[in-house]
């Protein structure tokens, strides 16, 4: 008996060591990801005070592929998405930027006006307060992120509250009296 005590202890240890090692470190790069782009994205915000309206020359367009399914039946899938060009004019020199956030669909048509905010010191730096693709991007990461964590601590908690409990019949030689318990 007390050897299969300490193999279920110590399964339910390596179980625990196995199953949140990967959760906490899922949740820390999608945490850590999250939050950094949420920072980029506040830096740009902060950093573009300027407003110009521009008007969305055209669409460049990046295409890729994956593919699905199991192995023998795989279909290739490809997929465009979309980054809108912006012309605007500062002091009388006109600018033609790419903004650097792709998107499917695209979030703007050619020939569509918007406002634009830019820096003052680089006018081809660009934010578009109207594009909220990376605030809810970071916004999901940070969320899957902080859920794996918790995941991770839930697990560990669980398998050291696990691991540290007694069986029944042991405690109750315990709190008995029985000397026997010393056997153990």
């Amino acid at each position: 008996m007390k050897i299969i005590m300490k193999s279920n202890k110590s399964a339910a240890k390596l179980v625990v060591i196995i199953v949140s090692i990967p959760m906490f470190l899922t949740g820390a790069v999608f945490l850590t990801i999250g939050i950094v782009m949420n920072r980029a994205d506040k830096a740009l915000d902060k950093r573009c005070t300027e407003t110009v309206t521009a008007e969305v020359t055209e669409l460049d367009s990046e295409t890729g592929s994956y593919q699905t399914g199991r192995r023998g039946h795989r279909r290739t899938k490809t997929y465009t998405t979309y980054a809108p060009r912006f012309s605007y004019t500062i002091d009388g020199r006109e600018y033609n930027t790419l903004f650097s956030r792709y998107s499917s669909p695209p979030e703007f048509e050619v020939g569509e006006q918007t406002e634009i905010r830019y820096d003052p010191d680089e006018p081809t730096v660009i934010y578009v307060e109207s594009s909220k693709s990376m605030r809810t991007m970071s916004i999901i990461f940070i969320i899957i992120g902080s859920a794996a964590l918790a995941v991770g601590v839930i697990l560990v908690i669980a398998g050291i509250a696990v691991s540290r409990k007694k069986p029944a019949d042991e405690m109750q030689q315990y709190y008995s009296g029985n000397d026997n318990y010393s056997n153990f």
